[in-house]
């Protein structure tokens, strides 16, 4: 319509409306300014949070070049904004992880979710910087895919973090372990060894692989309870050992992160023992058919105004305090304390948790295995005759609605425990003295073959301080050349080998033999980290056993010279009696007198040669007296003297020398055959000196010579002349060795004195050197009797009798010639082949025989085990003991038990008369 076809009134309501629509236009262009305004400080406030943010902000395009990034990303790579735009995000991440980025990337790109994941940049410096990003799609317009949005935090506090619980964990003391995709992605040697394994062989296997199949689908169930928080307890299940056993464990997990990822953490405790303690003592309630109070373990319920509802007969044993006693009362302290104070249930059912700080300072502990439990250790004068250590958990007990009702208080008895491990401190102790106090060396040294550790021992050896020797090789202290042989036993040792060896190495100069013996060492995780050794300086030892070996080869060979010497004095002893009684009826002028004198001095020269290999053998001590050996000396040396006037004889007697119980006449021959050695490796003169010298022996010096310690004599007869090697020294003492020339020696004089030294209770020893003359060192036991005078003998003549005689010998040779000497004598003889025989002859005359003549050495019954019998059939039965050997081991033994008398094989029919009258005389 045309204006002026238009009233005024149609006119004005247009005009009116127009104004109100120029109302609402300005209204909007108000709205529109202010909208603006906010939204221009919407954003200036969302860039300045995310410019001052501590996390690292930044876009990148379809491509995955930067499109932006916050101050924090350029602080923290080292790269500003300019440098980083256009670049490919990947220039910042490590190199061997941006495959993975990239394939993360893009899939989110393409629009799957991508979660949490970690990454290190890498900034301007090479320095990585562990990053947790979170990353989402940017859409364009038309909801398409344009970038990635992310963020980032600098998580290398939480990487130290994560270092620093998994080395707790790792030195938990119960078994701690990480399930990440269905596997063990860290487990520590506790809960690896629970199941018999090592964490190395469990990381990447599947826990259930290890899980008793009955008990597998139980686990998941209570394991995805935890997980969900719908359960508190610990979970037992049982797992089958590496070796077949099966333990049983019990346990705990709880979801976690682990490497930026959804992971399971378990807490776990080998419960066997006590799943073994609970069967027996079901098996026991079984047998008994009687049922027990309460639990096994000592427990007490209070509720949530300290009042007993509960104690079971387990605490009142421990405690001495009956239920009936306490239940109803709120006195449960005084089963613990001798004073009215809060235990841990009062402190849990109260609240006052902050308190127990308080009350257990140093020895509580909450326990992550069980929700609002709360652990602690002291000791209980009261309990018991001594006190007891009692570890005791306390849990609050809730209704439905989680109010607390009250606490539960279980007491372990753990006395035992800490007596253990107070015997540990104390055995680590004695180790430690031991360590510090053992002669022997002992050291540690590292993979480098480095000293870290010695002992006082040690310092001994080579006089240096530890300080000093610490940080030495083996090349330092012996040189190469001795170092390689070492070196070689100890990369063996360090390659898992335990070495045990003798070896000779220089100290100070000196040859030393050592036993050493070397163990690796080996971490927690079984890696060697070095070695332990323990040196032993045998050089003394070595030299003893050498002496002993000495010793017991001179045994054997002293054993076989008196075989040999009885049955040659056997056979002496038939040539001689035949000889005495051929000379009894010829007379001086017959033409076979002269023969039969000269038979019998042969005879007699035979027997002085077996009386030096028994002298060598077993003695010889015919008659023992206190002596003074410096008399004995004096006499020896001045016969010697008188035919030995080239010799120069040097005596240094000590004045008051101790008396010894010698044969006076077997040492005077032990003196002339040394002299006589002497005289002999001197031909062209010398020097003869002899010293004597009280002197005090103890065990370590004498026990290479089997003899005990004590009060000896010293006798030393040292020459200057032509001395001996090593390997003459060795056989000096031998029956018939001999350096010299033939006809000046049998070889028996250095062996008969060896012989009768050792019979004596003493030794003697040689020092020489080729060309240094020798030593030869006599030790004779000291005796505290007062010295006496020879007695002078009278001398022998045949004596005749008429008595009846059983004579007992396993030699028909000597039995024959026997009964024939004692016939000649005038007696009447029994004579019998054998022991046994001569038994059941004594047994049938014993009232008309009036002397036993035994021989010592016969088959199947001896002359000692005859002359047992005998006395026991007759005790004042005269006897008297015929040998080879002289009187000495067994002879001695019945001589000291009363047998009458002891001759020694060959005799003379003049010495064999005058024995047998002296015996019957008695």
């Amino acid at each position: 319509m045309k204006y002026e076809n238009k009233t005024k009134k149609q006119l004005i309501g247009e005009l009116k409306s127009m104004q109100y629509r120029l109302s609402e236009l300005e209204k909007s262009m108000i709205e529109h300014e202010k909208l603006v305004e906010h939204l221009q400080m919407s954003e200036e406030k969302y860039r300045t949070l995310i410019e001052s943010t501590l996390d690292i902000i930044f876009t990148v395009d379809r491509k995955g070049m930067f499109t932006y990034v916050n101050p924090r990303f350029e602080e923290i790579t080292g790269c500003s904004a300019a440098e980083l735009m256009g670049c490919p995000f990947t220039c910042v991440i490590a190199p061997e992880q941006i495959e993975l980025t990239i394939s993360r990337f893009r899939n989110g790109i393409k629009g799957n979710a991508v979660p949490p994941y970690e990454a290190d940049l890498i900034n301007k410096n090479g320095e990585r910087i562990p990053v947790e990003f979170l990353v989402t799609t940017l859409y364009d317009s038309d909801r398409r895919p344009a970038g990635r949005y992310g963020v980032g935090r600098d998580v290398t506090k939480r990487k130290q973090a994560e270092y620093l619980y998994r080395l707790i964990a790792e030195k938990s003391f119960g078994g701690v372990y990480v399930v990440q995709d269905g596997v063990f992605r860290f487990i520590n040697s506790n809960a690896a060894a629970y199941a018999g394994y090592s964490s190395h062989e469990l990381m990447g296997i599947n826990p259930d692989s290890i899980v008793h199949p009955e008990d597998r689908r139980s686990v998941k169930i209570n394991a995805r309870k935890m997980l969900n928080g719908n359960r508190t307890a610990p979970h037992e299940f049982r797992i089958i050992t590496k070796d077949g056993p099966i333990r049983w464990i019990m346990e705990m997990v709880t979801p976690i992160y682990y490497e930026g990822q959804p992971a399971i953490l378990g807490n776990s405790v080998d419960i066997t023992e006590n799943k073994q303690m609970e069967v027996s003592l079901r098996e026991s309630e079984q047998r008994l058919k009687t049922v027990i109070e309460g639990s096994s373990i000592p427990t007490f319920v209070i509720d949530a105004n300290h009042m007993v509802l509960y104690w079971n007969k387990a605490l009142g044993e421990i405690s001495g305090v009956k239920a009936w006693e306490i239940i109803g009362t709120k006195d449960h302290w005084r089963a613990f304390y001798n004073e009215k104070r809060p235990c841990l249930a009062d402190l849990l059912v109260d609240g006052r948790i902050g308190e127990i700080s308080e009350w257990y300072a140093g020895k509580y502990r909450e326990t992550r295995l069980i929700n609002e439990s709360y652990e602690a250790t002291d000791f209980f004068p009261a309990l018991g005759k001594s006190g007891r250590w009692i570890r005791f958990t306390a849990t609050v007990l809730r209704d439905f609605n989680g109010d607390a009702i009250g606490a539960e208080e279980t007491l372990e008895d753990i006395t035992e425990r800490k007596l253990a491990e107070e015997a540990l401190r104390e055995s680590e102790g004695r180790f430690r003295t031991i360590f510090e106090s053992a002669l022997d060396s002992i050291f540690i040294k590292d993979r480098d073959l480095r000293y870290t550790l010695v002992n006082p021992g040690m310092e001994r050896l080579f006089g240096m301080p530890a300080s000093q020797l610490i940080g030495m090789n083996d090349e330092q202290l012996f040189g190469n050349e001795s170092a390689a042989h070492i070196r070689e036993a100890d990369t063996r040792v360090l390659g898992g080998e335990t070495v045990e060896e003798e070896t000779v190495k220089p100290v100070h100069g000196e040859e030393k033999i050592f036993h050493v013996a070397k163990v690796p060492m080996r971490n927690d995780e079984g890696d060697i980290y070095g070695l332990c050794g323990v040196a032993r300086d045998i050089t003394k030892t070595k030299q003893l056993e050498a002496q002993l070996q000495q010793a017991q080869k001179m045994e054997a060979i002293g054993t076989l010279a008196g075989g040999i010497a009885h049955d040659f004095n056997n056979l002496l002893m038939g040539i001689q009696g035949r000889t005495s009684l051929m000379l009894m009826n010829t007379g001086k002028f017959h033409p076979h007198y002269e023969h039969l004198n000269q038979q019998e001095e042969l005879i007699k020269s035979g027997a002085n040669l077996t009386r030096q290999l028994l002298s060598f053998a077993k003695g010889g001590n015919y008659e023992i007296n206190p002596t003074d050996l410096n008399e004995v000396i004096r006499k020896s040396v001045e016969m010697f003297g008188r035919t030995k006037k080239e010799i120069r004889i040097h005596k240094k007697l000590q004045t008051d020398v101790w008396t010894v119980e010698v044969d006076q006449g077997m040492i005077e021959q032990v003196l002339l055959n040394l002299y006589v050695n002497a005289w002999q490796a001197m031909p062209d003169g010398g020097d003869l000196c002899i010293e004597t010298m009280n002197v005090i022996l103890d065990d370590g010096y004498v026990r290479p010579y089997t003899v005990k310690a004590g009060s000896y004599v010293k006798i030393v007869i040292a020459d200057t002349g032509d001395g001996m090697d090593e390997k003459t020294k060795q056989r000096i003492f031998e029956p018939f060795f001999t350096t010299k020339e033939m006809g000046r020696g049998t070889g028996l004089g250095l062996a008969s004195a060896y012989g009768i030294i050792k019979n004596h209770g003493g030794f003697i020893t040689v020092w020489s050197e080729k060309g240094d003359g020798a030593t030869f060192t006599i030790y004779l036991p000291a005796s505290s009797k007062e010295k006496r005078k020879e007695d002078i003998l009278p001398d022998e003549q045949i004596a005749h009798g008429c008595e009846t005689i059983l004579l007992v010998d396993d030699e028909p040779m000597i039995l024959d010639i026997g009964a024939e000497i004692l016939e000649t004598l005038g007696y009447k003889v029994l004579p019998v082949k054998s022991g046994k025989e001569g038994l059941e002859v004594f047994a049938l005359h014993n009232n008309e025989i009036d002397l036993v003549i035994l021989d010592m050495v016969m088959p199947e019954m001896s002359g000692g085990d005859v002359f047992e019998k005998i006395m026991e059939i007759k005790p004042d039965t005269k006897t008297l003991l015929s040998s080879g050997y002289s009187l000495d081991g067994q002879a001695k033994t019945i001589m000291e038990r009363g047998c009458g008398g002891f001759i020694q094989k060959p005799f003379r029919i003049e010495s064999f008369a005058a024995k047998i009258r002296e015996v019957l005389d008695q």
